[in-house]
């Protein structure tokens, strides 16, 4: 008669505020007669309206973290833990309007080479060297806005991960949030960092 093992599934109600949210733009260099436009893309951005996943961020989140302290949680939380709304809505949600975002600089003149989505202001920028696929590297330009706003995520995680409790997730929200963000531009240390405003978690052993 084959053993039976204990498993233990939980999921838990949590609540997260978090503040100054990076986004990043795409760009691609367009020639129109003699000018050379770059155009940023904001795949964010619908009809005026900031969208943000938290849900995905979540999970991403937690996958990196968690395998910081045991390599062995990445393939764990990746195929044993998600995230969803609280209230069972849609993961995408509107966070926000295009006029509330924070950018850097102003353009440089002329502005006919830059072309931003109605009603952005120009994104912050930063010089990075990005390795090559030949094994060299290369230089290029990162582009981001922040939504300056602290906003509050509603969120259930689910999990039935063998190693991963819900005293795990909790202590990592709640020591790590306002070291490590959600969102773009989370390694910086400054963007998207959040404070756990409520965890309620509920567990139960399943012998399969």
């Amino acid at each position: 008669m084959p053993k039976s093992n204990p498993v233990f599934f939980w999921e838990a109600d949590c609540e997260l505020e978090v503040r100054n949210i990076a986004f990043s733009f795409q760009t691609e260099d367009v020639k129109r007669g003699n000018i050379k436009t770059r155009v940023f893309h904001a795949d964010w951005l619908r009809d005026g309206e900031v969208i943000w996943n938290p849900s995905a961020r979540l999970k991403g989140w937690l996958k990196a973290q968690a395998s910081v302290l045991r390599p062995s949680y990445t393939e764990q939380i990746a195929g044993g833990v998600k995230a969803y709304p609280a209230d069972g809505g849609y993961d995408s949600i509107s966070i926000g309007k295009v006029s509330e975002l924070v950018g850097g600089d102003s353009p440089p003149a002329p502005e006919s080479e830059y072309e931003l989505p109605k009603g952005m202001p120009f994104p912050h920028k930063r010089f990075i060297m990005v390795k090559s696929e030949r094994g060299g590297t290369r230089s290029t330009t990162t582009y981001w806005v922040t939504l300056p706003n602290a906003i509050t995520v509603k969120l259930k995680i689910v999990s039935f991960a063998r190693s991963i409790s819900p005293e795990t997730v909790k202590e990592l929200l709640e020591k790590l949030g306002d070291k490590v963000g959600l969102g773009d531009k989370y390694s910086t240390g400054q963007y998207g960092l959040f404070r756990l405003k409520k965890f309620k978690a509920k567990s139960e052993r399943l012998n399969i």
